[in-house]
């Protein structure tokens, strides 16, 4: 007798193994699913912060506007970056590191890392590249003007008498 209760009792057990089976395969693919996608959405997050982090740090620099025109520059399409077309464009253009550098926002040491292929440069600076590249030799040189008369304009920091001790 207790050989066709044991019988009876396993084949309700696999039964059920399979009713439950059944009922949580779906569940473990929607699972999957759901994970792939937090994974992703955090990763859009991070590019983001990131993004938003660089185009404080140039409203910083160079003020509200430069900000905005870098936003719209980077939302209109993403742009392609070479070490020897920074290069190029620089030489064409006639300008050293240095003026590139106030130009964008940035320092020589970033230019040379650029245009060495060391480092590469942020989607906000390839932007900026951009509309220097797009601007011309002309419009490059007129903005270095303008940005040399706003350092002559800005008065030289008055050296305070030490006080004696």
């Amino acid at each position: 007798m207790s050989s066709v209760a044991a019988v009876i009792r396993n084949e309700i057990v696999r039964l059920a193994r399979r009713q439950v089976r059944a009922e949580v395969e779906p569940l473990k693919k929607q699972r999957v699913q759901q994970r792939q996608t937090i994974a992703s959405l955090r990763e859009e997050v991070a590019s983001l912060r990131r993004e938003l982090s660089a185009l404080r740090t140039l409203a910083a620099k160079q003020g509200a506007g430069a900000a905005a025109a870098a936003v719209e520059t980077a939302a209109e399409k993403p742009r392609r970056f070479s070490p020897t077309r920074l290069r190029q464009m620089r030489e064409r253009l006639g300008l050293s590191r240095r003026e590139i550098g106030l130009l964008i926002g940035t320092t020589e040491q970033s230019l040379y890392n650029w245009e060495s292929g060391s480092a590469r440069p942020r989607p906000q600076m390839i932007a900026a590249l951009a509309q220097v590249r797009e601007g011309g030799k002309r419009a490059a040189l007129k903005r270095l003007a303008e940005l040399d008369e706003g350092q002559q304009e800005k008065p030289a920091a008055e050296s305070k008498p030490r006080a004696a001790k």
